[in-house]
């Protein structure tokens, strides 16, 4: 697979966090949905009674399938480096 990613199409960030779309680490693990751009990152949220919110560099993106956001780091990086927030709810 060519990995000339030149003639790509720009990713539409705001498109994506208002369909809140699915985000898949490279490790092919689920790690929530995008729900903002922020300048040079996206803002990702994950859970329903325990909430996790990572802000990731939009350097750390693959790329976009169309479907799914494809990260180029493992879930335990992501939840290590990048979690700004975690909301448990009652």
């Amino acid at each position: 697979m060519d990995n000339d990613t030149k003639d790509t199409p720009p990713i539409d960030w705001k498109e994506i966090a208002k369909s809140n779309k699915g985000v898949r680490t490279n490790n092919e693990q689920t790690c929530g949905n995008v729900i903002a751009e922020d300048g040079d990152s996206i803002i990702i949220s994950d859970g329903l009674i325990q909430i996790h919110e990572f802000l990731v560099p939009k350097s750390k993106v693959h790329y976009y399938d169309g479907s799914e956001v494809h990260l180029n780091v493992p879930y335990d990086i992501l939840s290590a480096v990048f979690e700004i927030n975690k909301i448990k709810l009652k």
